[in-house]
């Protein structure tokens, strides 16, 4: 940040050199091969637009939209670039991220849209549906400040920007490379658990063409950001593990919802006028029964290893999936120890 005149030439000085190494770099290497040069500078070019927006925010012209936005996610790979990359890519890290809020958010105040039940409070719908912006050179969404017609409170604004926080907190841990544990003081084990499935939706699933997604933004301490790569993966799961973890074999009834492919999950929806949702992972192996009875709306039984964490129902690896009428005999979303 700008804070006066001194500062101000700094950055225009610094300006200068990226554009002298770009011009070499233009004068060098496109001529052999454009595709190349672009690579190549693409970084200049992200230096650059950032500068400039610096000195736009301090001379009063432009907006400071990403300088001083809250949180900005930079997705990189083969060909993510914006004008190259694929809507989808963008659309898809951006509702993993607003429902990762939501399931903090969730957490947070007390209402647990999940494996225990209870209906999501329209604030946080509201509040977590914020605007975006996208940022040239690398795709860069820059999330915006919470606006609707609602006026939210005080304390909902609080513990809207406390779960963004929370999220960056962890990812930050989560590119340390320290041999420790996610230490989120005065957290209990259910929002640390909530803040864990948000990190792990937003890590690039293994198909995926984005290799990292790197957290930045005001929010963010860490320097150069705080980087999600698919390695990153194994080191989340584990701690959604936890040395409190246990599983067990479990059949629970339900519709199949939010299917997502990318990363082979869904969510179950149980039955009654209060349901709750059990999230849920798969394989390939049944990839073709999940879309098909995602398609038909039909109630179904899926079996598998139910993750528990102090006593609480978490993630269930689905083995098996099959009509309800199929299986007469199960008990509606209730977990089956496994026989000896």
């Amino acid at each position: 940040m700008i804070q006066n005149d001194t500062d101000l030439q700094l950055t225009r000085d610094q300006m200068q050199r990226l554009e002298n190494t770009l011009s070499r770099l233009r004068a060098e290497v496109e001529p052999r091969s454009p595709r190349r040069f672009r690579l190549m500078a693409e970084a200049y070019v992200e230096s650059l637009n950032k500068l400039r927006a610096t000195v736009d925010v301090y001379l009063g012209v432009g907006e400071p939209s990403e300088v001083n936005a809250p949180l900005v996610l930079t997705l990189e790979g083969d060909g993510v670039r914006l004008g190259e990359a694929r809507g989808s890519v963008v659309t898809r890290t951006y509702e993993n991220l607003r429902k990762g809020i939501a399931s903090v958010l969730d957490a947070l105040t007390g209402t647990e849209d999940g494996p225990s039940g209870g209906r999501r409070k329209h604030w946080i719908e509201e509040v977590t549906d914020v605007p975006f912006t996208l940022a040239s050179g690398s795709v860069r969404i820059v999330l915006g400040e919470p606006t609707t017609n609602e006026i939210f409170s005080a304390a909902q604004l609080a513990d809207y920007d406390k779960a963004l926080s929370l999220i960056v907190k962890a990812a930050e841990w989560a590119d340390d490379g320290l041999e420790s544990s996610l230490s989120l003081e005065g957290i209990s084990d259910h929002v640390r658990h909530a803040v864990l499935l948000t990190l792990r939706r937003l890590v690039p699933s293994q198909g995926s063409e984005v290799e990292t997604v790197t957290l930045g933004g005001r929010l963010v301490k860490k320097l150069g950001g705080a980087r999600l790569s698919k390695s990153n993966r194994g080191r989340i799961d584990t701690a959604l593990r936890g040395p409190a973890a246990t599983t067990e074999y479990a059949e629970l009834q339900g519709t199949i919802r939010e299917v997502d492919l990318d990363k082979r999950e869904f969510r179950l929806r149980g039955k009654g006028s209060n349901p709750s949702e059990t999230e849920c992972v798969f394989d390939e192996r049944i990839q073709g029964e999940v879309t098909s009875f995602f398609d038909l709306g039909e109630p179904v039984v899926v079996a598998g290893m139910l993750q528990k964490t102090k006593g609480r129902d978490g993630r269930l690896e689905v083995e098996l999936v099959t009509p309800l009428d199929a299986t007469p005999d199960s008990e509606a979303a209730t977990p089956k120890s496994a026989q000896p």
